[in-house]
């Protein structure tokens, strides 16, 4: 089992650092504007994100 960030492959600390990304981004925003967000950049996540999961093997 993973005990922390360092245990990890680069292509999972990538990712980890997307969702932290999106964190900063979102954290100050409204729902509203979140949802905004999520609709205007769901594209663009879910390739990064399928590209770094790629690298890792996971499916």
């Amino acid at each position: 089992m993973m005990r922390n960030k360092t245990d990890v492959p680069v292509s999972l600390k990538e990712i980890w650092e997307i969702k932290e990304r999106i964190y900063n981004e979102t954290k100050s925003m409204s729902i509203k504007e979140f949802y905004k967000y999520v609709d205007e950049n769901t594209r663009e996540l879910k390739k990064e994100l399928k590209e770094k999961l790629l690298k890792t093997g996971i499916k």
